[in-house]
């Protein structure tokens, strides 16, 4: 499945690759402080450009544009009027 993601300030796609929860400095730490400070914890993305770079964007800063060629938006609507008809059909 191929997941496309655009930037929303400079309009710059990737593709997704993965996803990620726990970006942590660990800079300083000992094996006695294991546990991660909750303000360390990052919503990643794992992504490639064009060229096939691969890098970790905020997911924040992202919205998704095409999963498997088709918009979100396209995927949705035959479920939403499936719903639909399927509520209609009380008679």
């Amino acid at each position: 499945m191929a997941v496309i993601i655009k930037h929303k300030e400079s309009g710059e796609e990737f593709i997704v690759i993965g996803s990620g929860f726990a970006a942590t400095d660990y800079a300083g730490r000992t094996k006695i402080e294991p546990h991660e400070n909750e303000k360390e914890r990052y919503p990643l993305l794992c992504v490639c450009n064009k060229k096939g770079n691969i890098g970790w964007v905020y997911s924040d800063e992202y919205k998704v544009v095409l999963v498997d060629g088709e918009t979100p938006r396209e995927i949705y609507e035959p479920r939403i009027k499936r719903v639909s008809v399927l509520e209609d059909d009380d008679d």
